[in-house]
Order: structure tokens, then C-alpha cells, then sequence
């Protein structure tokens, strides 16, 4: 069963078959984008951008592209030379990009002829398992499936 509501204009799902659900973490939804986040995360009226009480943060976005593989070869061009390529498949790029204050993940979803897309910003300086909330948070954005059980 999903359980929905609303906070702002943005849909909150409490549970979407596909991510793995925890008691404290909550999904999210913007412009078509679904992801997920810690409970203690707090998202804009919107939901493109939540911001953890640490000073992290995720903004999400989705945009239309005419070619996946052209698209990945404009932005890696664009960003340049990366810290960490996590992937670059047909269906997601992620990779990080920081200095030792911060860690930016590009995150990048393809979704026919559109993108779900994600930066998020971590503090370094943050908790043991941000490696796990990271892989987590990259793991859940993609688009909204058709229909929801």
C-alpha cells in the first residue's frame, strides 16, 4: 500500500514499491522526479531542494533532452574533470565532483526523451554512514513510475 500527502505542492510518498523503505527516511516528489531522503531532511514548498539540518543538500530537476548519449557528452564537457566517476551507463551518470569542505554528486537519470536529475551537496565533515545516505539518495532518483501499487 502507498500512503500519500501533500506538503506544499510537492507529493510526499511514504512508500513506492522499487526503493527500499525505512522508517526514517521520506520520498519524495518534483516535477515528475521521484527521491529519497533522511526523515530529518526538510524539502522547500516545492520539494526541488530539501536541506538536512548539517547544511547538505539535494535539488532536484527534470528536463528534456533529445539524445541520452549527447546529453551525458554536453555535461561531462561542461563539469570537466571529476573526483569519482560512480557511473556512466545508458541509463544513469553520477559522479562527484568537491573539494575536502564538500562533495557535489551529479546525478542523472534518463527517462525516454527527459532526465531526472540531482545535485547533492554533502558536508564531508558529516556523520560514519554518509557513503550509505549517499548511495542511497542516488539510488532513489529516477522518474515517477506510470502507476504506483
Amino acid at each position: 500500500m502507498t500512503r500519500t500527502f501533500l506538503v506544499g505542492a510537492a507529493l510526499v510518498v511514504t512508500s513506492l514499491a522499487g526503493l527500499a523503505a525505512a522508517s526514517d527516511w521520506q520520498f519524495l516528489v518534483h516535477d515528475g522526479c521521484r527521491f529519497a531522503v533522511p526523515g530529518s531532511w526538510r524539502p522547500n514548498a516545492d520539494a526541488s531542494v530539501v536541506a538536512a539540518p548539517d547544511g547538505s543538500n539535494l535539488s532536484v530537476r527534470s528536463f528534456r533532452i533529445t539524445s541520452w548519449s549527447e546529453h551525458k557528452a554536453q555535461i561531462k564537457a561542461a563539469f570537466g574533470p571529476v573526483n569519482v566517476l560512480h557511473e556512466d551507463s545508458d541509463r544513469r551518470l553520477w559522479f562527484e565532483i568537491g573539494d575536502q569542505e564538500r562533495t557535489q554528486h551529479y546525478i542523472d537519470v534518463a527517462n525516454g526523451l527527459g532526465t531526472c536529475t540531482g545535485l547533492l551537496e554533502i558536508r564531508t565533515t558529516t556523520a560514519p554512514d554518509t557513503r550509505d545516505t549517499v548511495a542511497r539518495i542516488a539510488d532513489s532518483i529516477g522518474p515517477m513510475p506510470a502507476k504506483t501499487p
